[in-house]
């Protein structure tokens, strides 16, 4: 199956997107012409497949059916490894939102310990680092998400923060810049990156006379109506009815 290939290479996006132009067959339909066993295989594979893009309850849902299909050793131990995988998101998202940071982040590390290229996860663990001033380690996590979800957006808006907050001004410029492709017309985005080329012109010229004017300039853009200054606050993201990742507050990825 193509979804199962591309998850051995790690190329999750690319699995999901297989897992969505496939057929939607109903369990019963599957297991007349595949078998239990081959139908179990068939739900273990797309319960990998939401567990990597953050589908958490359709991936327990899908193999709780595999097992139900087909009891044997192997399929039971990925059905722990992914309940496992999926208590470990919502106890740290739950300890994020009560800004128990340190714990957060071991809650996502050991579900990161079943499943080291969750994007999610590693995300999600990004966000812990920042708040603890671990920029570094955060831009780690957030390039470990992007390699295997080149788009997602919120990791590279998290290392795009962490990067203007070690003052590597270009790294994040670039990143600010692929999601002014990926979402025009956000605000947030469009005000980092404005900042982010004013500081990598003072490091380069330092305060000349042209920086000071082009900082007066910024200002002005910044606070003229409709782009008063924002918070820069990443919304975490749950997925909607047909498994998009959409933006959404109060809890962590």
């Amino acid at each position: 199956m193509k979804a199962e290939a591309l998850m051995k290479l790690h190329r999750h996006q690319e699995a999901y997107k297989a897992i969505k132009a496939s057929p939607n067959f109903s369990i019963p339909l599957c297991t007349q012409f595949f078998g239990s066993s081959g139908t179990a295989v068939l739900l273990i594979i797309r319960s990998l497949v939401y567990m990597a893009v953050g589908r958490f309850e359709d991936a327990v849902a899908a193999v709780e059916h595999a097992v139900g299909l087909d009891s044997r050793n192997e399929s039971s131990l990925i059905a722990k490894r992914v309940k496992f995988v999926a208590l470990a998101r919502s106890n740290g998202n739950q300890l994020f939102k009560e800004s128990r940071f340190p714990e957060a982040f071991t809650a996502y590390t050991e579900g990161l310990e079943h499943d080291p290229y969750n994007s999610i996860l590693r995300c999600n663990r990004a966000a812990c680092r920042f708040k603890l001033g671990q920029y570094e380690k955060a831009v780690e996590d957030c390039t470990a998400a992007l390699n295997v979800h080149p788009s997602y957006s919120k990791a590279r808006l998290r290392r795009a923060n962490c990067n203007s907050k070690l003052e590597r001004w270009d790294a994040a410029i670039q990143d600010y810049e692929v999601l002014m492709q990926e979402i025009p017309g956000d605000e947030e985005v469009r005000t980092s990156l404005l900042e982010a080329k004013m500081q990598l012109k003072k490091q380069h010229f330092g305060d000349s006379k042209e920086t000071q004017t082009g900082n007066k300039d910024f200002r002005y853009l910044i606070n003229a109506p409709g782009n008063g200054p924002r918070e820069r606050r990443l919304k975490p993201h749950t997925e909607d009815t047909h498994g998009q990742i959409v933006e959404s507050q109060g809890k962590e990825g």
